[in-house]
C-alpha cells in the first residue's frame, strides 16, 4: 500500500447495506486500523448510524419486555407454572441505552482510527434553509421540478 493513505469518505448507506460485520467493511476498518486508509464519516451520518443501531436495540428490549410481562400475566393461570416464585428480569433503561450508545460509537471510532468529521458552523442554517425552501434532500422531487415550473416571463408551463 502507498505510504500515503488513502482518504476514504464513508456513508452510512454503505456502512447499513453492508452491515459492520461484512467481510469487505472488515477488511476497511483493517486498512484504516494499519493506516493505509484513512476513513472519514459526516458526524450527521455517523449520528444517523447512531440511532439507527439505537433504534434497533431499544426494539429489542421492548420485545422482551413484552414478552416477558406477558408470561408474568400468565403466571397465576398457568397450572404448571403457578406455584413458582414470580419470575425476575432486570433490563436497560432507555437514557442508559442511549448513554452507551454514543459511547459504543465514540470507541468504534476510535479503535477503527475513523475521523467523524464536524458539522461546520453554518451547517444548520444551510439545512434549515433547504428545509423551508423544499429543496434536496427534504423534497425529493425538487430536481424535476424545474420540469413543470413556468418558464421566467412566460405564462406557459412547459410541457412534460
Amino acid at each position: 500500500m502507498p505510504s500515503t493513505p488513502i482518504p476514504v469518505f464513508w456513508d452510512t448507506s454503505a456502512i447499513r447495506e453492508a452491515g459492520l460485520h461484512d467481510p469487505d467493511c472488515q477488511k476497511l476498518l483493517k486498512y484504516s486500523k494499519s493506516t493505509d486508509v484513512k476513513l472519514f464519516v459526516s458526524h450527521i451520518a455517523w449520528q444517523e448510524l447512531r440511532t439507527q443501531f439505537l433504534q434497533s436495540a431499544w426494539s429489542d428490549v421492548l420485545k422482551l419486555q413484552r414478552q416477558f410481562d406477558a408470561v408474568q400475566r400468565r403466571q397465576p393461570a398457568s397450572l404448571i407454572l403457578q406455584g413458582l416464585r414470580s419470575p425476575v428480569m432486570e433490563l436497560w433503561a432507555e437514557p442508559e441505552i442511549q448513554t452507551r450508545s454514543h459511547e459504543a460509537m465514540a470507541e468504534f471510532a476510535l479503535e477503527n482510527r475513523i475521523t467523524v468529521v464536524p458539522m461546520s458552523a453554518d451547517h444548520a442554517d444551510r439545512a434549515w434553509h433547504r428545509y423551508f425552501e423544499a429543496n434536496l434532500p427534504f423534497n425529493r422531487t425538487a430536481k424535476s421540478a424545474g420540469k413543470t415550473s413556468p418558464i421566467p416571463g412566460s405564462s406557459k408551463r412547459p410541457s412534460t
